[in-house]
């Protein structure tokens, strides 16, 4: 499964600043982070039921995600690298949100896989509240001549907030896909 994640800092006039942000989840079975660009999982885990030349990037239950700086020349995707620093939306749009992609494997029967549990994004300052998880009916495509259809994009929405400043609101989207060209022709469509 490809999934894109996107935060983005709806506050008027308040950056995220340094040290940046901090996004963590637990997955809902043994899901492992096998590739990402754009960021970075700060723990591998314990990948030992793995072997060959290729591993998996995290092997954590719980990963926490970190954004890459924007010194970082490998490893980018489109929107990524700001070092975790969110500019507030009024002020600067385009710095705003930040991108990261991900492959994940393991996801059992379902071929979108299972949305992750317990998001925790963590800033400077106070602490931030997310929301249950808010999820959309899957985009479909048609299969056999169009007598099947088959989900292709869902869509998972978080609502994170900071309960003492009561202004700061991340909106954290993230699209599930069982191909990486879905989410770049999705992200076409909605610029």
């Amino acid at each position: 499964m490809q999934a894109r994640v996107t935060l983005q800092n709806n506050h008027q006039y308040r950056h995220v600043e340094k040290p940046g942000w901090k996004l963590g989840w637990r997955w809902a079975n043994n899901e492992v982070i096998w590739s990402m660009s754009g960021a970075i999982a700060t723990d591998r885990g314990n990948c030992s039921s793995y072997s060959g030349s290729q591993m998996p990037h995290s092997c954590n239950n719980d990963p926490i995600i970190v954004d890459l700086s924007p010194e970082i020349s490998k490893n980018r995707s489109e929107h990524c690298c700001r070092g975790g620093l969110l500019s507030a939306w009024s002020i600067d749009p385009f710095n705003a949100f930040s991108s990261f992609e991900l492959e994940v494997r393991n996801v059992g029967d379902d071929p979108l896989g299972q949305p992750p549990n317990n998001l925790t994004l963590m800033a400077p300052g106070p602490g931030y509240t997310c929301s249950p998880l808010l999820d959309t009916d899957p985009s479909v495509s048609s299969d056999f001549g169009g007598l099947r259809q088959v989900p292709v994009l869902s869509k998972l929405l978080f609502l994170c907030h900071n309960i003492l400043v009561q202004q700061m609101v991340f909106l954290l989207f993230c699209c599930r896909t069982q191909r990486k060209d879905d989410i770049h022709n999705h992200n076409h469509i909605m610029q």
